[in-house]
């Protein structure tokens, strides 16, 4: 129970219109927090197991969209409106207001010929506008088919990047066809093998046709008619000291050997706790994409049938499930496979039907019934993804989680979803600053900027060259205001610029000691600079640059070391520690933030620490369009191609005048050549 200083001191909510254009920001904390779903919703841990969104601690492993880990670094809670997400095969999830949707668009880069044009188009996804850009290649008076051999060429360097992250408030914008083109996916988990103790299609066949109850020491039944079945336990029980006794009528009993002590098949039913109590133990459920085929290749077998040329029914009229927990783990297992699985209840005496869909011929069925009757191909149909509906459902209870990685995680319907603004919402009210730069240490693995700051603007790492030429750029500019008489300080809208540095920490060493940094702290209110500096920790800035920060904003902390040194070095006008801990945890339960005004006059503590929290906004640009226009005219979206490139025919030339000799030129001093020295001589 926090002592509530936070009442007490009636903090104000600070008013971000009053930051001026030419503040200096420090923001602590992690950018991208606050992507959350509501109380109840399911994720898929790393280790296969699955937990209720509110009971994920930091620290713990979720699986991630690549079946990789996703480590959560902090966890969160509230209340806020939400979202109810629906697929249109009924799969739901619901979301808060803030959540980051992941999708995946409908249609993959494609060529077509243009007859009327007399050209080819080359169209493909553009993630930034979430819609198909086209480029067309005529052949009006040309070679057609060297203009088709070029089109084709320039379609097969195209990164097909078909995912994208979008918020929920944006994708409501989108038009009714770009929202059909969007589509919810669902991706297969790839789990390590492990050792397995009994033959997973044995198992599968006993968990869908086994006897649970009423078993004897002997050992335990199965039931079958089908000669493929009773072959494949004839000969995979030897190697267990088992063999098949037959009983009566299509029931045959799983035995031990004569002389044997035990009977392992029965000995792992019950270490597995699956007596009287069906269920896929989770070293099943999580194992091998093989071991898990096969695992669900026995239960088809025996409770199964086709459904179609592509898809299986398990269950059915007279048939169905009578054990809740097996369904759910069979339509978990289908789902980590990579197929479309869902119930269907036909009564309220019927146990329902699993239906899966998908390339069910990679499930290696035995019974001859259960075996495509057309040859194996490829389903058209993408199974894994799905229109979506999005609709507004009232506010309610929301938990979220902070991870690393690329944010995205699987819910426990195997459905991809994402994690994820005080910068943006500072840039929203300064979005009319004609120019600016950004270095971001985050942006290349997960973009955030570029959503409104042109990319050609956007550096992966500091460039002290870079900020030298735009500071000598800005010093002439506000002496050239001065001398127009456009100012008297020669500061106005039109020179006003804006300098990012966003997690950059790991480059301080290199930032925080160069000369033009410095200048920008003590001066960057003289030369009309917003600069904002976001870090994740309280380090590496030195006490003379922290003295001219004018607004700290501080995000919740659970580090008390990291909450000391925020104390010592921003908070001094707070009588204790304590005292600062019991803000901060009370300003900061619901994504909001603690606000120090570092350059208030006023000794009241209500006029320097105040609460704020982030606002959404709907689209919008930051810069001159001038700037914009710059952008698009010279960006090159495939810089990365070809600086690999570059580097290569780098390394040919080194490779290819490795053995050239190389001459030093000697110059008189009047400018002459007077000769020539070998370097590789001296």
């Amino acid at each position: 129970m926090l002592i509530n200083e936070f009442e007490k001191l009636s903090l104000r909510k600070f008013k971000i219109k009053n930051i001026l254009p030419d503040a200096t920001i420090l923001i602590l904390g992690r950018r991208r927090s606050g992507k959350c779903i509501m109380k109840g919703e399911k994720v898929l841990m790393f280790d296969g197991t699955i937990k209720n969104i509110e009971d994920i601690t930091t620290g713990e492993l979720v699986m991630g969209d690549d079946s990789t880990p996703r480590t959560v670094l902090n966890t969160h809670s509230g209340t806020d409106n939400l979202y109810k997400i629906t697929t249109r095969r009924g799969e739901s999830y619901t979301v808060n207001s803030h959540h980051i949707l992941s999708l995946i668009y409908k249609a993959k880069k494609y060529i077509r010929e243009r007859v009327d044009r007399q050209s080819y188009q080359v169209s493909w996804f553009n993630k930034h506008t979430y819609k198909l850009d086209h480029k067309s290649f005529s052949y009006k008076n040309k070679n057609k088919q060297n203009t088709f051999k070029e089109a084709r060429t320039y379609l097969e360097n195209l990164v097909d990047d078909r995912k994208v992250d979008i918020p929920i408030s944006d994708f409501l914008k989108l038009s009714k066809k770009c929202r059909h083109n969007l589509l919810g996916y669902q991706v297969p988990i790839q789990f390590p093998e492990k050792g397995l103790p009994i033959d997973p299609y044995m198992m599968g066949y006993w968990l869908g046709d086994g006897t649970s109850t009423n078993v004897t020491t002997y050992g335990v039944d199965i039931t079958t008619q089908d000669s493929t079945v009773l072959y494949y336990f004839a000969n995979a029980l030897p190697k267990y000291n088992l063999f098949l006794d037959y009983k009566q009528m299509y029931t045959y009993n799983i035995s031990a050997g004569y002389g044997q002590k035990g009977n392992i098949f029965l000995q792992t039913l019950k270490e597995l706790d699956l007596i009287d109590n069906k269920h896929i133990p989770i070293i099943y459920k999580c194992n091998s994409r093989e071991n898990r085929l096969a695992l669900l290749a026995g239960f088809i077998d025996a409770h199964g049938h086709l459904k179609g040329n592509n898809g299986f029914a398990i269950g059915g009229q007279n048939n169905g499930f009578a054990i809740e927990k097996l369904v759910d783990d069979i339509i978990y297992l289908a789902r980590s496979l990579g197929f479309f699985a869902t119930k269907h209840t036909k009564s309220t005496h019927d146990g329902g039907e699993v239906h899966i869909k998908g390339n069910i011929y990679e499930i290696p069925t035995l019974v001859p019934r259960n075996k495509q009757n057309t040859n194996p191909r490829k389903q058209i149909v993408d199974v894994l993804v799905s229109e979506i509906k999005v609709e507004a459902v009232g506010q309610g209870e929301y938990y979220g989680i902070e991870l690393d990685g690329n944010n995205r995680f699987v819910l426990g319907n195997f459905i991809v979803t994402h994690n994820s603004f005080l910068t943006r919402d500072i840039f929203f009210h300064h979005r009319h600053i004609p120019s600016g730069v950004v270095f971001s240490g985050t942006e290349e693995a997960s973009p955030f900027f570029c959503d409104f700051i042109p990319d050609s603007f956007i550096h992966p790492e500091y460039d002290p060259e870079l900020i030298e030429n735009i500071m000598t750029n800005q010093k002439r500019k506000i002496r050239e205001s001065k001398m127009t008489g456009k100012s008297e300080n020669g500061k106005h809208p039109g020179n006003n610029l804006f300098i990012v540095l966003d997690d950059m920490l790991h480059d301080a060493q290199n930032w925080k000691k160069e000369k033009t940094i410095k200048s920008i702290f003590f001066n960057g209110r003289h030369y009309n600079i917003l600069f904002i500096l976001t870090m994740q920790y309280p380090l590496g800035i030195t006490p003379e640059l922290r003295s001219n920060i004018d607004y700290v904003f501080v995000f919740n902390e659970p580090s008390i070391k990291n909450r000391k040194k925020i104390y010592d070095d921003y908070v001094g006008m707070l009588p204790s520690f304590d005292y600062f801990c019991n803000i901060l945890d009370s300003c900061t339960q619901n994504h909001e933030c603690l606000v120090i005004k570092t350059s208030s006059n006023s000794t009241d503590i209500r006029d320097q620490v105040f609460w704020y929290k982030a606002e959404a906004h709907e689209n919008f640009r930051v810069g001159h369009p001038m700037l914009w226009k710059y952008h698009k005219t010279h960006y090159n979206d495939k810089y990365e191609e070809d600086n690999e490139q570059d580097a290569q025919e780098y390394q040919k030339l080194k490779q290819k005048f490795a053995k050239t000799r190389k001459l030093k030129v000697i110059v008189s001093r009047q400018g002459d050549i007077v000769g020539y020295k070998d370097i590789q001589s001296e």
